[in-house]
């Protein structure tokens, strides 16, 4: 049955890192499309009020009759090519000294600084700021989804990998059905009002990346040095990393049963005679 797909990820080993997953996926959908599916109204919003500091460069448009839409599609044009270096930064940074969880929650908490500086640009009317912080939120949140997607299938192991994902995936895109509903409500208070609210859930979501139990690169990092302690140099990344799963699993399923034993035994303390009961058990 369905349910029984899901049990395995919802063992006490697994809980905790499925629920912060699944969240972290349905949160920054919703915080992510609140900002990017009415993005060109209030590209529109700005420009229709702004003194634009881009004049001289287009004063040949600046009188026309669709100047308004030329600065809106220059805009947005602008927006969806800053986030392709986001890709290829956030594949160096996942392996740097933040690994997956801190590059992860750093360029959410920048895409949420990046909303603020966007909604602030509605007081002084600068279309350079618009397009500065909208850039900046476009870098920052494609590099966000690069590690995000990194790191989901990274975490569990191959046995669970494809519902976990698949739960993930789908929480998203419900979230990603649901936001434009919710934004176009909040429009109508105001048009900054969806941009405080992505930013809300955009820095929520940062912070349950920090909740996050396992880091992954860690655990590849450390059977690398294993390998290597061996007599087993260069070990490849993918190899490497699809050992540290299958080793991060086996430990979770004998923790689990360790546990088992100290419950039996009314203590709240894990002994060593738990964990070698359950290895018995378990062999």
């Amino acid at each position: 049955s369905h349910a029984a797909l899901l049990k395995p990820l919802f063992a006490p080993s697994l809980q905790r890192t499925t629920l912060l997953v699944w969240v972290i996926w349905a949160v920054v959908a919703m915080g992510f499309t609140m900002f990017n599916v009415f993005l060109p109204k209030l590209l529109e919003t700005r420009n229709s009020e702004a003194s634009h500091s881009f004049a001289p460069a287009n004063a040949a448009i600046a009188g026309g009759p669709h100047s308004k839409q030329i600065r809106v599609y220059r805009d947005s044009l602008i927006y969806a090519i800053s986030g392709i270096p986001g890709s290829i930064v956030g594949a160096w940074m996942v392996d740097t000294r933040l690994g997956r969880i801190y590059s992860m929650a750093l360029s959410t908490f920048i895409s949420g600084l990046a909303l603020v500086a966007f909604a602030l640009t509605a007081k002084t009317h600068n279309a350079a700021l618009t397009i500065i912080s909208s850039s900046v939120f476009g870098f920052m949140s494609t590099l966000m989804f690069a590690v995000i997607y990194a790191y989901t299938p990274e975490v569990f192991h191959p046995s669970v990998r494809g519902t976990a994902c698949g739960m993930a995936s789908a929480l998203g895109r419900v979230s990603g059905i649901v936001a434009p509903l919710i934004t176009g409500l909040l429009l109508g208070i105001s048009t900054t009002v969806p941009l405080y609210v992505s930013v809300g859930l955009l820095w929520a979501a940062a912070g349950c990346m920090t909740a996050l139990p396992i880091e992954t690169r860690d655990i590849a990092t450390t059977i690398r040095n294993i390998s290597e302690s061996i007599g087993v140099p260069k070990l490849k990344d993918g190899i490497a990393t699809a050992m540290a799963q299958d080793v991060e699993y086996r430990l979770h399923e004998v923790i689990a049963e360790a546990m088992k034993f100290m419950r039996h035994s009314k203590r709240t303390k894990l002994t060593v005679t738990d964990i070698n009961s359950a290895l018995r058990v378990r062999n």
